[in-house]
Protein backbone atom coordinates (compact mmCIF):
# COMPACT_ATOMS: atom_id res chain seq x y z
CA UNK A 1 0.00 0.00 0.00
CA UNK A 2 1.20 3.15 -0.84
CA UNK A 3 1.45 6.75 1.11
CA UNK A 4 1.43 9.10 -1.03
CA UNK A 5 1.52 12.46 -0.45
CA UNK A 6 0.99 15.70 -2.75
CA UNK A 7 3.12 18.80 -1.96
CA UNK A 8 2.23 22.04 -4.08
CA UNK A 9 4.58 24.82 -4.75
CA UNK A 10 3.78 28.16 -6.07
CA UNK A 11 6.08 30.27 -8.47
CA UNK A 12 6.20 33.72 -9.67
CA UNK A 13 8.28 35.41 -12.07
CA UNK A 14 8.61 39.46 -11.54
CA UNK A 15 5.93 39.39 -9.19
CA UNK A 16 3.19 37.55 -11.57
CA UNK A 17 2.18 33.86 -11.36
CA UNK A 18 4.99 31.52 -13.84
CA UNK A 19 2.79 29.63 -15.44
CA UNK A 20 5.09 28.20 -18.86
CA UNK A 21 7.60 26.59 -16.43
CA UNK A 22 9.16 23.14 -16.80
CA UNK A 23 10.45 23.06 -12.61
CA UNK A 24 13.73 20.26 -12.20
CA UNK A 25 14.46 18.98 -8.83
CA UNK A 26 17.95 20.50 -8.35
CA UNK A 27 18.48 18.32 -5.19
CA UNK A 28 16.36 16.08 -3.17
CA UNK A 29 18.78 14.52 -0.09
CA UNK A 30 17.91 12.46 2.70
CA UNK A 31 18.66 14.33 5.77
CA UNK A 32 19.55 11.97 8.29
CA UNK A 33 22.35 10.24 5.64
CA UNK A 34 22.79 13.13 3.30
CA UNK A 35 22.44 11.16 0.03
CA UNK A 36 20.45 12.01 -2.48
CA UNK A 37 17.63 10.36 -3.56
CA UNK A 38 17.71 9.06 -7.05
CA UNK A 39 14.30 8.19 -8.49
CA UNK A 40 12.72 11.53 -8.58
CA UNK A 41 8.54 12.16 -8.76
CA UNK A 42 7.57 14.71 -11.21
CA UNK A 43 6.63 18.23 -11.26
CA UNK A 44 3.19 18.60 -12.74
CA UNK A 45 1.92 22.32 -13.65
CA UNK A 46 -1.98 22.79 -12.55
CA UNK A 47 -2.52 26.09 -13.88
CA UNK A 48 -1.88 30.10 -12.73
CA UNK A 49 1.46 29.01 -10.82
CA UNK A 50 1.08 26.15 -9.03
CA UNK A 51 2.78 22.99 -9.70
CA UNK A 52 2.44 20.11 -8.08
CA UNK A 53 4.69 16.61 -7.25
CA UNK A 54 3.61 13.27 -5.51
CA UNK A 55 5.88 11.71 -3.00
CA UNK A 56 5.36 8.08 -2.04
CA UNK A 57 6.45 7.81 1.70
CA UNK A 58 6.08 4.18 1.81
CA UNK A 59 9.22 3.50 -0.94
CA UNK A 60 11.03 6.10 0.85
CA UNK A 61 14.07 5.45 3.76
CA UNK A 62 14.48 7.85 5.54
CA UNK A 63 12.62 10.22 7.71
CA UNK A 64 13.34 13.81 5.93
CA UNK A 65 14.00 15.39 3.25
CA UNK A 66 15.14 18.76 1.44
CA UNK A 67 14.51 19.64 -1.57
CA UNK A 68 15.77 22.63 -4.21
CA UNK A 69 13.03 22.98 -7.40
CA UNK A 70 14.64 24.53 -9.98
CA UNK A 71 12.38 26.73 -11.73
CA UNK A 72 14.61 27.09 -14.64
CA UNK A 73 17.00 29.57 -17.04
CA UNK A 74 13.89 31.71 -17.41
CA UNK A 75 13.89 32.92 -13.98
CA UNK A 76 15.68 35.62 -12.38
CA UNK A 77 18.06 34.51 -10.12
CA UNK A 78 16.71 35.48 -6.86
CA UNK A 79 13.31 33.29 -7.84
CA UNK A 80 15.13 30.22 -9.43
CA UNK A 81 14.64 28.26 -6.74
CA UNK A 82 12.11 26.95 -4.35
CA UNK A 83 13.07 25.27 -0.61
CA UNK A 84 10.87 22.51 0.72
CA UNK A 85 11.72 20.07 3.44
CA UNK A 86 9.22 16.94 3.15
CA UNK A 87 8.47 15.07 6.67
CA UNK A 88 7.18 11.28 7.17
CA UNK A 89 4.61 12.55 9.41
CA UNK A 90 3.11 14.90 6.62
CA UNK A 91 1.70 10.97 5.55
CA UNK A 92 -1.56 12.53 8.49
CA UNK A 93 -2.72 8.44 8.96
CA UNK A 94 1.18 7.74 10.20
CA UNK A 95 0.53 11.02 12.54
CA UNK A 96 -2.89 9.98 13.36
CA UNK A 97 -1.34 6.50 14.35
CA UNK A 98 1.28 7.43 16.34
CA UNK A 99 -0.97 11.06 18.00
CA UNK A 100 -3.21 7.45 19.04
CA UNK A 101 -0.58 5.22 20.68
CA UNK A 102 0.57 8.31 22.63
CA UNK A 103 -2.93 9.40 23.76
CA UNK A 104 -3.25 5.54 24.98
CA UNK A 105 -0.34 6.00 27.21
CA UNK A 106 -0.87 9.17 28.16
CA UNK A 107 -4.54 7.69 29.50
CA UNK A 108 -3.10 4.31 30.80
CA UNK A 109 -0.20 6.55 32.55
CA UNK A 110 -3.01 8.88 34.09
CA UNK A 111 -4.75 6.45 35.42
CA UNK A 112 -2.15 4.47 36.84
CA UNK A 113 -1.47 8.47 38.93
CA UNK A 114 -5.02 8.43 39.72
CA UNK A 115 -5.01 4.55 41.20
CA UNK A 116 -1.41 5.82 43.13
CA UNK A 117 -3.12 8.82 44.04
CA UNK A 118 -6.09 6.71 45.61
CA UNK A 119 -3.77 4.73 47.30
CA UNK A 120 -1.02 7.00 48.61
CA UNK A 121 -4.58 9.46 49.75
CA UNK A 122 -5.82 5.51 51.81
CA UNK A 123 -2.59 5.41 53.17
CA UNK A 124 -2.13 8.91 54.76
CA UNK A 125 -5.77 8.98 56.39
CA UNK A 126 -5.10 5.39 57.44
CA UNK A 127 -1.99 7.19 58.93
CA UNK A 128 -3.89 9.92 60.35
CA UNK A 129 -6.27 7.69 61.88
CA UNK A 130 -3.54 6.30 64.18
CA UNK A 131 -2.42 9.69 64.81
CA UNK A 132 -5.47 11.05 65.87
CA UNK A 133 -6.77 7.65 67.56
CA UNK A 134 -5.50 6.95 71.13
CA UNK A 135 -4.19 3.75 72.40
CA UNK A 136 -3.85 1.97 75.80
CA UNK A 137 -2.02 -0.88 77.08
CA UNK A 138 -4.21 -3.11 78.74
CA UNK A 139 -3.07 -7.06 79.98
CA UNK A 140 0.57 -6.66 78.35
CA UNK A 141 -0.88 -5.70 74.71
CA UNK A 142 -0.70 -2.26 73.05
CA UNK A 143 -3.87 -1.29 71.78
CA UNK A 144 -4.37 0.60 69.17
CA UNK A 145 -7.98 2.76 67.95
CA UNK A 146 -9.18 5.32 65.15
CA UNK A 147 -10.78 9.05 66.00
CA UNK A 148 -14.31 6.71 65.94
CA UNK A 149 -12.96 4.33 68.60
CA UNK A 150 -12.78 1.49 66.60
CA UNK A 151 -9.83 -1.08 67.36
CA UNK A 152 -7.15 -0.82 64.52
CA UNK A 153 -4.42 -2.91 66.01
CA UNK A 154 -3.32 -5.01 68.66
CA UNK A 155 0.36 -6.12 69.85
CA UNK A 156 2.48 -7.83 72.08
CA UNK A 157 4.13 -6.17 74.29
CA UNK A 158 7.77 -7.46 75.59
CA UNK A 159 10.39 -6.92 77.77
CA UNK A 160 14.48 -6.97 76.61
CA UNK A 161 14.73 -10.35 77.15
CA UNK A 162 11.14 -11.68 75.12
CA UNK A 163 8.98 -11.50 78.64
CA UNK A 164 5.02 -10.12 77.99
CA UNK A 165 5.27 -7.01 79.81
CA UNK A 166 3.22 -3.56 80.38
CA UNK A 167 5.39 -1.68 82.15
CA UNK A 168 8.94 -0.36 79.89
CA UNK A 169 8.08 -2.32 77.12
CA UNK A 170 11.24 -3.18 74.60
CA UNK A 171 9.33 -4.25 71.58
CA UNK A 172 6.16 -5.19 70.55
CA UNK A 173 4.72 -8.19 68.07
CA UNK A 174 1.42 -7.73 65.85
CA UNK A 175 -0.89 -10.04 67.47
CA UNK A 176 -4.04 -8.43 65.28
CA UNK A 177 -5.19 -6.23 62.92
CA UNK A 178 -8.36 -5.04 63.04
CA UNK A 179 -8.80 -2.68 60.02
CA UNK A 180 -6.63 -3.51 57.55
CA UNK A 181 -3.96 -0.85 56.22
CA UNK A 182 -4.59 -0.29 52.36
CA UNK A 183 -2.45 -2.65 50.35
CA UNK A 184 0.47 -1.62 47.54
CA UNK A 185 0.11 -3.37 44.59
Amino acid sequence: MSKIVTYSIYAELNGAAATDLTPTFGIFKDVSTGDNLQELPSIININDGFYKYDFDWEAAEGDSYLVKIDLGELAPPGERYIINRLERHDYLPVTAASIEANALLIKASADRIEADTELLNSLINYMLDMEQGSWRIINNQLIVYNPSGQEMMRHELLSFSGVPTSINPYQRNKISISIPRPEVN
